[in-house]
């Protein structure tokens, strides 16, 4: 069955002119099938193939999974709106639902969060093998994000506790200092501090009973992305 995801795919795929078997290559797997069953309905991705796809065709994951981005789906106002990067994207997005929601007086103590997995803050647990995804309420002001997760463990305690929500913009880069979510060695995903100092590359937990994870020549890091604060 055909969803926003799977038009929007389809959409985006055609109008970068990749095919099916080339965007399988690009996000590592060996044929088109899983993309053809996302085009078709019969599944979604997980977070963290999400974030490449978004990565892809410069795009958040919420506007990939929750917007309609196709131009049949806006005729007056899409055009305009997919000639935007992706910052004023998401601009446009939350100032609509603000006039939205001012339309219909609605005045509202909580809102509801697309959660797409979950990051470890402790021993390096990733939903990332699972095709995760959940709209939960969620109480306070929801900041201009691309995916939402939440936390698993208390190693970055006092800024993070388990089971919270955070709230996170894509990107491959960060700086000493910042809070990131990170996969490390290629395996396990972690939210935790970067730092970047004379003893070297390192990300650290809030919480002192947890060690540093040292990145060097035998321990790597990909950035997926850093922590809206």
């Amino acid at each position: 069955m055909a969803t926003i995801f799977s038009n929007n795919l389809k959409y985006l795929r055609a109008k970068c002119n990749i095919e099916q078997m080339e965007l399988a290559q690009k996000l590592g797997k060996k044929g088109g099938s899983s993309v053809a069953n996302w085009e078709k309905g019969i599944a979604i991705p997980n977070l963290e193939v999400l974030i490449q796809l978004a990565h892809i065709f410069d795009v958040s994951v919420d506007e990939l999974v929750q917007i309609p981005l196709f131009e049949s789906s806006f005729p007056s106002i899409n055009g305009l709106y997919l000639q935007l990067n992706r910052e004023r994207k998401q601009s446009v997005y939350y100032h609509a639902r603000k006039e939205l929601n001012e339309q219909n007086k609605i005045t509202k103590l909580s809102d509801v969060v697309e959660i797409y997995g979950a990051v470890s803050a402790g021993t390096g647990e990733f939903l990332s093998d699972i095709e995760y995804h959940e709209s939960v309420p969620f109480n306070g002001e929801v900041p201009p994000h691309d995916y939402a997760v939440t936390v698993n463990g208390n190693s970055m305690e006092p800024m993070f506790t388990d089971k919270q929500i955070i709230f996170v913009k894509r990107t491959k880069e960060a700086r000493s200092g910042q809070i990131v979510i990170a996969k490390y060695d290629g395996s396990n995903v972690y939210v935790k501090k970067l730092v970047i100092d004379e003893q070297g590359y390192r990300l650290v937990s809030l919480n002192k009973d947890y060690n540093d994870l040292i990145i060097d020549n035998d321990h790597n890091i990909e950035v997926l992305g850093t922590v809206v604060l």
